[in-house]
C-alpha cells in the first residue's frame, strides 16, 4: 500500500537543498541551498526552475510574505537578503548575526519576523520596515526551528541543548525552558498541529516527541528514525504529518494514532539518496515536497486518500 507516489523530481541545484517556501501561486514554490541560488518552480512545468536570486553565501532559510510580495533569504554568515518579487530587485540586506540564519518565520497577526541563528540568538523584526524590535539570547547552541500557538499567545523555539524555550507573544518575554530531548542533542524541528492540541518535536537523537500543547508534557516518545530528524510538517487537514531525516527517508504519520502510514525511501529508483533536510506541503494540494543533500526536490502526491 503506497498512497503517496513520486510524480516529479526537480533537479537543477548544484548543491544540497536546505530551504523550501510557498509562493503566491499555489502550484509554485521556492528552493535554495548550498549552491547560493534561489529558484522558483512550478509543479506542472517540466522545465527547470526560474532563477530568482544569486547570493554570495550558502542559503539555509527562506520566508515568503504574500501580502508584501517579498522573499526573505537567510544565509550562512548571518545575513538576511530581502527581495522585492515585483521588481525582482534586492530591497535590503540585513547583517543580523555572524553565524547561519537557520529559520525565518512570519507572524502575520503582529506583522513580525522571527529570525533564528546558529549562535543561539533570536531577532524579532518589524515586517514592514525591517527595524529590530528585540534581540534575545536564548541558547548557547543553535536555534533551528520556531512554531507559533496563537491560542496560547506563545512561540516555541527548539534549542541546541535538547530543550525547548517558550516565548510570550506579543510582549516577547522568556517563559519556561523545558528539557525534551537528550541533553546536547539539538531540537531541529518544532511544529504545532493545526488544531493546536499537540506540539511535535524532532531532534538529533532521532526521536519524535508528542506533547500536550496545553501542559507541555510529553505523552509519547517515538524512536522515529535511524538518525537525526530535520523537519516536521502537518498537512493542512490535520489528518497526517510528515517527518524528514538524515537517514534518507521521509515518513508519513497518522495524526491520531501517531503510527507510520508510509515510509518514503530510495526504492525502485524513487526517494532520496542522501539526507532529507526540508519538507513543504503545497497549500490546497495533496502534494508533499521534500528536499535533500542529493541536490533534488521530490514531489510526492497522494494517489488515494482512502488508503490513509
Amino acid at each position: 500500500m503506497r498512497p503517496f507516489k513520486i510524480n516529479r523530481q526537480f533537479t537543477g541545484h548544484k548543491g544540497s537543498v536546505y530551504a523550501l517556501a510557498s509562493a503566491a501561486n499555489a502550484n509554485e514554490f521556492y528552493s535554495a541551498g548550498s549552491d547560493r541560488i534561489v529558484a522558483l518552480w512550478n509543479i506542472n512545468d517540466q522545465e527547470d526552475g526560474r532563477l530568482i536570486a544569486k547570493t554570495n553565501d550558502v542559503i539555509y532559510s527562506l520566508c515568503f510574505i504574500p501580502e508584501a510580495n517579498k522573499l526573505f533569504i537567510g544565509q550562512g554568515k548571518g545575513e538576511v537578503h530581502i527581495v522585492n518579487l515585483i521588481t525582482n530587485q534586492e530591497e535590503r540586506l540585513l547583517q543580523l548575526f555572524s553565524s547561519p540564519v537557520f529559520e525565518i518565520k512570519y507572524l502575520k497577526e503582529y506583522q513580525q519576523l522571527f529570525v533564528l541563528s546558529g549562535d543561539g540568538e533570536c531577532c524579532i523584526l518589524n515586517a514592514s520596515d525591517f527595524s529590530l524590535i528585540k534581540r534575545i539570547k536564548i541558547s548557547v547552541g543553535k536555534l533551528r526551528s520556531i512554531a507559533f500557538n496563537n491560542d496560547q499567545n506563545i512561540a516555541v523555539i527548539g534549542c541546541g541543548e535538547g530543550y525547548i524555550q517558550l516565548l510570550s507573544i506579543p510582549d516577547l518575554t522568556l517563559l519556561d525552558r523545558i528539557q525534551i530531548h537528550e541533553p546536547g542533542f539539538s531540537v531541529n524541528a518544532v511544529c504545532f498541529s493545526p488544531d493546536k492540541k499537540y506540539l511535535l518535536t524532532g531532534s538529533r537523537d532521532a526521536h519524535l516527541k508528542i506533547l500536550d500543547a496545553f501542559t507541555m508534557k510529553v505523552f509519547e516518545s517515538i524512536p522515529a528514525h535511524n538518525y537525526a530528524i530535520y523537519d516536521i510538517a502537518y498537512h493542512e487537514s490535520g489528518d497526517y504529518f510528515a517527518t524528514a531525516s538524515r537517514d534518507k527517508t521521509v515518513k508519513i504519520w497518522d495524526a491520531t494514532s501517531f503510527e507510520v502510514i508510509q515510509r518514503l525511501e530510495n526504492t525502485e529508483k524513487e526517494g532520496h539518496r542522501h539526507s532529507v533536510n526540508k519538507l513543504l506541503w503545497l497549500p490546497g494540494n495533496d502534494i508533499l515536497l521534500s528536499a535533500g543533500d542529493d541536490r533534488s526536490i521530490l514531489s510526492w502526491e497522494l494517489q488515494n486518500a482512502a488508503m490513509l
